[in-house]
């Protein structure tokens, strides 16, 4: 998905939550397209449903993927390892009795810092997967990869705060700019919903930082023509629409406010 406006030019890889038997194939989209963010918009489980698999390894493991050999390519491995796992909190001050409690609330964010690498393996070779547990291996191409997870997004529904979105984007977009990123994976579960959300908001958000005009049902028009369902509720379309009008707001704030 590629979004063009206002001067500003976004490339988007939008998928679907890999499943387990797809894992191989979403990590080797990842390593072709040179892709340094990966933006997940769901919990692996939701109300009993199973959403995504963990296509990620826990900290101190390693996921195998082998590859055979095509006539384009030697066989080859990739090896994504997990360096670091972290998820926000925030303070409460809550009060009991006559104490004042701090508690920590999470703000429904993780970010996990990852490793890819690329190993060529002689002959022929197989299709394969194992999990190792060491970070030991030989590698010709490694690559790192950041992996930002915003959590509290009910699917079909939306976020309770468009201002937690609006702070997740930014720090997204943050760190886009310094990988240098040419395109960010984003998924959710079907990759149409959420994602549909995130990829309107933060082209609006980029618009409104140009001083550009925004208008919401262009964007989503010109998204829907690349991939189509993406924004799949009435709710999460309103939901969009406020949150930009929340974050023009809060720049016109900060332009108007006395220095």
């Amino acid at each position: 998905v590629e979004m063009a406006a206002g001067h500003i030019s976004n490339q988007y890889i939008a998928a679907q939550g890999p499943l387990a038997s797809t894992c191989a194939e979403f990590w080797l989209m990842c390593w072709e397209q040179y892709s340094p963010v990966i933006v997940m918009l769901t919990n692996t489980t939701e109300r009993g449903r199973v959403k995504c698999h963990q296509y990620w390894p826990e900290e101190l493991e390693t996921f195998q993927f082998k590859f055979p050999a095509k006539k384009s390519s030697p066989a080859f491995e990739l090896h994504v390892s997990t360096i670091s796992s972290k998820e926000s909190f925030s303070l409460s001050r809550l009060a009991h009795q006559d104490l004042l409690v701090l508690q920590q609330i999470s703000k429904g964010i993780a970010e996990r810092e990852l490793t890819i690498s690329r190993i060529k393996v002689a002959g022929p070779g197989v299709s394969g997967f194992a999990v190792l547990t060491s970070h030991e291996t030989q590698h010709e191409e490694y690559r790192k990869i950041t992996q930002l997870q915003f959590m509290n997004w009910p699917d079909h529904g939306v976020p309770e705060n468009s201002i937690d979105l609006i702070n997740f984007i930014k720090h997204v977009k943050s760190l886009k700019d310094k990988r240098k990123s040419p395109r960010t994976v984003v998924h959710c579960s079907a990759g149409i919903g959420r994602t549909g959300v995130f990829i309107t908001m933060e082209t609006a958000m980029d618009l409104i930082d140009k001083r550009q005009s925004v208008y919401p049902l262009q964007i989503l028009k010109s998204l829907r023509d690349q991939r189509a369902m993406l924004i799949q509720t009435i709710a999460q379309y309103q939901f969009v629409c406020e949150a930009i009008l929340t974050y023009f707001q809060c720049q016109l704030l900060s332009i108007t406010a006395p220095r």
